[in-house]
């Protein structure tokens, strides 16, 4: 049940957005640049809503701009990022989704459906607890990548300083990216299609992730949050993490150690 209506509210999403970029790969700034992505968000955010509302969905919707009761009654918690990747949306560069996960507790531990799609493709990623995740209908797994060498590595680095703290993954990964869509990098780990993503910042809200993340992990992934228990980060608004996510374990130790982090064993 829950599939089939997230897949409609992004469906709307992304049919109220991409109109809105006229202007596709045309650079702008400043306060046109600022209009433009609060547009695209708020445009994305009531689209989901409605479809919500006339879904006759009774939860508590969590968004990266507010926080609304739909029904009353319910503890179900609906997180949704209405465009992760607003930058690349705002100049068309085809990485960008809107993300959507449900959970029946406050708790990612609650998490039982997700479902992140690109707002350019309409490529669609989900997943059910346990059901496995899907790209498009078709079953999908992490890669077997185990060497930090070999691996294609998505790091987030923006809004950073002093990435010393990750020179030594800098140094031993040669194949880097930053996506700039957190919900997609996660989910295309869980594709096979990157191997790990790395986000160090404290930056990143669990609003833009918790999709992303429970497909991961429903996909058979490892995920790492410093300092904390996933299943335990609070679904909330102003949440904010540093996390690992990877293909499998092996990779995630190979990550850890060259960040000089505790792999736990």
């Amino acid at each position: 049940m829950w599939t089939e209506i997230l897949r409609e509210a992004a469906e709307e999403a992304r049919r109220r957005v991409m109109p809105l970029l006229v202007g596709r790969g045309i650079p702008i700034s400043g306060d046109r640049l600022s209009r433009l992505k609060a547009l695209l968000d708020a445009e994305a955010e009531r689209a989901v809503e409605e479809v919500l509302k006339r879904r006759s969905v009774r939860a508590h919707i969590v968004s990266e701009e507010a926080e609304l009761q739909l029904g009353g009654g319910s503890e179900t918690r609906i997180v949704v990022d209405p465009v992760d990747g607003t930058n690349n949306l705002s100049r068309g560069f085809p990485l960008a989704a809107v993300s959507i996960a449900v959970s029946e507790t406050p708790l990612f531990d609650g998490v039982v459906a997700a479902l992140v799609m690109n707002l350019f493709t309409g490529e669609a990623f989900w997943a059910e607890r346990g059901a496995g995740a899907r790209w498009d209908g078709r079953p999908i797994f992490p890669s077997g990548i185990t060497s930090l060498e070999d691996a294609l590595l998505s790091v987030d680095v923006s809004k950073v300083g002093d990435v010393k703290t990750l020179e030594g993954l800098l140094r031993r990964g040669r194949h880097l990216r930053q996506l700039g869509s957190a919900a997609l990098s996660l989910s295309l780990i869980a594709a096979g299609v990157l191997d790990a993503y790395v986000d160090l910042r404290g930056l990143i809200r669990v609003v833009d992730v918790a999709a992303g993340l429970f497909i991961l992990r429903e996909a058979g992934g490892e995920i790492h949050v410093l300092g904390e228990n996933l299943g335990e980060v609070e679904l909330e608004r102003d949440r904010r993490l540093s996390l690992i996510a990877s293909a499998n374990p092996p990779l995630m130790e190979e990550i850890l150690r060259s960040l000089g982090l505790d792999t736990g064993r």
